[in-house]
């Protein structure tokens, strides 16, 4: 990992820990890298408290300090994340650097909304949860001319 990576990822993780991110002390930063509209390498950096990594384990990982960061790649043609199958090895392996470092997701993930609509056939909205922060994601432009651009999601 060059300095300039390292810098970009510490600042990141800094800002998140001021932003309250980690919540009890607990998460990992996520790195989606891909090719923007205009052919750019790019990242995707957010960070997670859940072990929703498991479903699709990361390419690479990385440990930054006392952090973990977790690399993601997407295909080229729909920068959809590559999936991975799970193996026991890796799973045990990622699990050993992360250790208690997120929150084991509830086996039911199913919400009701209580938003006082219902589908056609009068039964109550239930929705899949997974909660994310935008507001926590920034995505990061190389530029050809080796600088890089920062953008905010909104």
């Amino acid at each position: 990992m060059t300095t300039s990576i390292k810098k970009i990822l510490i600042n990141y993780i800094d800002d998140a820990v001021r932003k309250g991110a980690f919540v009890g002390d607990k998460g990992v930063v996520e790195v989606v890298r891909y090719l923007n509209e205009n052919g750019r390498p790019s990242w995707l950096i957010k960070t997670t408290i859940d072990d929703s990594y498991k479903d699709n384990p990361p390419v690479e990982w990385a440990s930054l300090e006392s952090d973990i960061i977790l690399f993601y790649d997407t295909n080229s043609s729909s920068n959809d994340v590559i999936k991975h199958k799970p193996t026991p090895e890796l799973l045990r392996c990622l699990d050993d650097a992360i250790k208690d470092r997120l929150y084991i997701r509830p086996t039911r993930r199913e919400r009701l909304v209580d938003s006082g609509f219902t589908t056609p056939a009068r039964k109550p909205i239930i929705i899949k949860t997974r909660r994310i922060s935008t507001s926590n994601s920034i995505v990061i432009v190389f530029e050809a001319d080796g600088s890089i651009t920062k953008y905010q999601p909104v």
